[in-house]
């Protein structure tokens, strides 16, 4: 098998160290200065400076700052349409709550996906996200609202672009024959768990808020997905303080998702437990509200922070990893280097793939992204047009254009 030597990346970001342990603090950013990599059969096999390859035919890289391909850990994907009539609807005033009332909110998208080619709007939504730097995503299911939509659309969320974990997301709210009767919904769901994981599911999720679903009746539903092997990704305390985080302690939860409202209580319990808070700053930007996870009593606990763009065409039309990283610096007070790891090998540890994507080290997938600066601080100091130069996954680029 040949292999492909790279040189003269002005500054490779290698992030290379331990595995992300829950209980660890945020490593910090490893860089080498003119540095260098060989890929072979897919992955990194050498990395160095560019003054130990005798190479003639190495590929220059002009100077260009090179990063690990970006992890999103939540994203929603698999959907058709847009929301923009509530965009205007919240632009005027109207809450979260008021725009469901309205016919607004998840069963909007519900209606548009039912109408739409899965796969081809999939597929669009996926590549997006690949060419804002993203080489590895979570992604949810959660428009279909019906359990036989919800495999159909299990299927659809793997559409060959990056390396993709799957989330079964039925729980995402009640239908509405279901209205009144959640436990009604997790039977059906319960019941349907077996051909989610033969298709190839990963994780399972749930929203738990008011109005949604409630941790009484989704405990059934979580113990039984654990039964079967699967992973708990859980949606909690986004719209208030509803003991979400210590309730995803308690079920043995990987990741615990949005966490705007956690309290202090809740936060120590997701360290004592070792659940990775995944937080969400795009959506509290999307849904233009003021209140940020408090990330940094999260990291003073030794919970080590996972960012995540929440893509999906409501509450977070955002497909930029590099915009979530200034967020994050600007209204959470997250360090640069902290929100870098958080978008690369935190969020690689977060879906189970710290051994294999998340850093540049011999060995893991030769995921890179090739960026027209000189600093990786700037991914997050500029924002608005930060884009990739050029993009590799498993050692192939990927056409941006």
């Amino acid at each position: 098998m040949s292999a492909t030597t790279y040189v003269h990346c002005g500054q490779l970001v290698t992030l290379a160290g331990p595995s992300v342990r829950a209980g660890e603090t945020l490593q910090e950013v490893t860089t080498i200065a003119d540095g260098a990599f060989t890929v072979e059969a897919g992955k990194f096999s050498w990395v160095g400076r560019s003054d130990e390859v005798t190479d003639s035919y190495a590929i220059n890289l002009q100077n260009a700052l090179v990063t690990p391909g970006l992890v999103d850990a939540h994203t929603h994907t698999v959907f058709g349409g847009d929301r923009v009539e509530e965009f205007g609807w919240r632009c005027a005033g109207k809450s979260y709550q008021e725009i469901a009332s309205l016919g607004g909110g998840i069963h909007s998208t519900v209606a548009q996906t039912r109408d739409c080619n899965i796969g081809h709007s999939t597929k669009q939504n996926q590549t997006r996200l690949v060419r804002a730097g993203t080489t590895t995503f979570e992604t949810k299911t959660g428009y279909g609202l019906d359990v036989e939509v919800e495999l159909e659309h299990l299927g659809a969320a793997n559409q060959g672009i990056g390396t993709i974990s799957r989330t079964w997301l039925p729980a995402h709210a009640i239908p509405k024959k279901h209205s009144g009767h959640p436990a009604n919904f997790i039977r059906e769901i319960i019941d349907g768990l077996p051909a989610a994981f033969a298709a190839g599911a990963e994780s399972v999720d749930a929203f738990i808020e008011p109005g949604y679903f409630s941790e009484a009746v989704v405990t059934s539903y979580l113990e039984a997905a654990k039964q079967l092997g699967f992973k708990i990704r859980l949606h909690v305390d986004q719209l208030g303080d509803h003991g979400g985080a210590a309730f995803a302690a308690e079920i043995g939860a990987t990741t615990a998702d949005h966490l705007e409202h956690t309290s202090e209580d809740g936060i120590r319990a997701m360290a004592d437990a070792g659940v990775m808070p995944v937080l969400l700053p795009a959506s509290v930007f999307g849904l233009g509200l003021n209140r940020y996870p408090n990330a940094r009593q999260m990291i003073e606990a030794g919970l080590p922070l996972v960012l995540a763009s929440d893509f999906n065409p409501g509450s977070s039309p955002c497909c930029s990893l590099p915009f979530v990283m200034s967020l994050a610096c600007r209204m959470m007070k997250l360090t640069p280097e902290e929100a870098l790891n958080s978008c690369t090998i935190n969020a690689a540890a977060s879906l189970g793939l710290a051994g294999q994507k998340g850093s540049i080290e011999v060995g893991k997938d030769a995921d890179f992204v090739c960026w027209p600066y000189k600093d990786y601080r700037e991914l997050a100091y500029w924002f608005g047009d930060v884009m990739p130069s050029r993009l590799f996954i498993a050692g192939k680029e990927f056409e941006l254009t």
